[in-house]
């Protein structure tokens, strides 16, 4: 799974970061997307299917720095999701993600991400909540020195 979101944000990184200036000064670019957003799933605490609709709040900031890294931080944040289960429950959902990515030429990167979402009962039904954590180095060698991946899923 980190493979391929780690070669998305390289090519990401790739066609949206610039050339670092002659002085030799980072450049960073901001971009920020508002897209709509539809989920139709199942409250896995109670198998109550659920239709959500709102915005994600998308914010990618791309920064060169002066020794010719590039960071790509992406930021993810649900707005005014919220809707109705098939029994009349209302729900919302809120949380968001972050994720920190660093590339060299060489194989060295470094990425950073992390998930919360929770899917919140306005009546008596459990609220799911869900976090993801994950990390991984990979030096210019190709040795990956750290990884880590937890995930955790919960009624309550």
């Amino acid at each position: 799974m980190w493979k391929f979101r780690l070669a998305v944000l390289m090519l990401f990184a790739a066609f949206h970061s610039h050339a670092v200036t002659v002085w030799g000064q980072a450049e960073t670019t901001i971009e920020r997307l508002v897209v709509p957003f539809v989920f139709d799933g199942v409250n896995p605490c109670n198998g109550e299917v659920v239709l959500l609709t709102g915005e994600l709040k998308i914010t990618t900031r791309t920064t060169v720095d002066a020794q010719g890294r590039t960071h790509v931080a992406l930021t993810l944040v649900p707005s005014e999701v919220r809707g109705d289960g098939e029994s009349g429950t209302e729900y919302r959902a809120v949380g968001g993600q972050r994720e920190h990515v660093q590339v060299t030429e060489s194989p060295f990167f470094v990425d950073s991400f992390t998930s919360v979402f929770n899917l919140v009962s306005q009546g008596s039904t459990d609220n799911f909540r869900q976090n993801i954590v994950f990390h991984v180095t990979v030096t210019a060698d190709g040795t990956v020195r750290s990884e880590v991946e937890r995930f955790s899923e919960r009624c309550q």
